[in-house]
């Protein structure tokens, strides 16, 4: 059903925009987890180090002091890395697609920004408490001064990421909207980042749940900094003119084959990993 102009901006379209957003989030979430993961156990592989693969962790068969230099350095590299390669992937396809009204492309924008986040968060998170990639810094000895710099760089890639990607998020609209005016900008970028980040965010927690443990609090700190590129998005957003999509009509609906696939995956992966998979 064709939406009309007068009761385009409700609560009912809201929601389902912010759950097709949700899907799209933790869909991009899952991939990244998966694709950083088997990195590092390739990486762990390479000096013989059998481990485990968990919903939410890799165990290390390995005793404390059988950890090296070059095994640490690669090991806890190696899903940063691969995250920031998928994470430039995706926004080159994002970049092809965004002109489309499928609602698809948002899993690619929202797989660069988490992609970016297990690079750049990565590296920001682990200098402060020395965890993931904050353990290669350890192990080569990085100084505190070093350590502030390269939070202070991390912050400042989020931060022009989230200038450089205001328009990509607006031009997403074309899903949903025929234009985008003032009162739509701010319906959607609540609809389609905002609300959809957070919830996300506590969705990935509540799936963790019995093991958000300190230990545990890495990757979560991680999406949470990508609020360093939301930051910029929200202040922003509104000095961007009215955008103009196609004139064909529109409709707000749920990607309910999308939901679906989101269940299931979301399913196997939490109960499926749950007793680990060992390599």
């Amino acid at each position: 059903m064709v939406n009309s102009e007068e009761n385009i901006l409700n609560k009912k379209n809201f929601w389902i925009i912010v759950i097709n957003s949700t899907v799209f989030f933790l869909l991009a979430y899952l991939f990244f987890y998966l694709i950083t993961k088997f990195a590092t156990i390739i990486a762990a592989s390479m000096f013989d180090i059998e481990t485990t693969l968990y919903y939410y962790k890799i165990s290390y068969n390995i005793g404390k002091t059988q950890w090296g230099f070059d095994s640490v350095k690669l090991i806890f590299s190696a899903g940063s890395i691969f995250a920031l390669l998928f994470g430039t992937i995706f926004i080159i396809i994002y970049n092809k697609v965004c002109e489309t009204d499928g609602l698809l492309k948002m899993f690619f924008l929202w797989g660069f920004f988490i992609g970016y986040s297990n690079f750049f968060g990565s590296i920001l998170i682990g200098s402060i408490i020395s965890r993931g990639f904050g353990y290669v810094l350890d192990w080569t000895y990085t100084m505190d001064t070093a350590r502030m710099l390269i939070i202070i760089f991390s912050i400042l890639v989020f931060i022009i990421i989230g200038f450089l990607t205001i328009k990509p998020i607006l031009f997403s609209a074309n899903s949903y909207f025929n234009f985008l005016d003032k009162p739509r900008k701010k319906f959607f970028i609540r609809s389609q980042l905002i609300v959809p980040y957070f919830l996300g965010i506590v969705i990935i927690f509540l799936v963790r749940i019995p093991n958000n443990h300190t230990n545990n609090y890495f990757e979560i700190l991680t999406l949470l900094s990508m609020i360093a590129i939301i930051i910029p998005v929200i202040f922003r957003y509104h000095n961007y003119p009215v955008f103009y999509f196609d004139e064909k009509p529109k409709s707000i609906n749920i990607g309910r084959r999308y939901l679906i696939f989101l269940i299931i995956f979301l399913f196997l992966f939490r109960f499926g990993l749950s007793f680990g998979i060992r390599f």
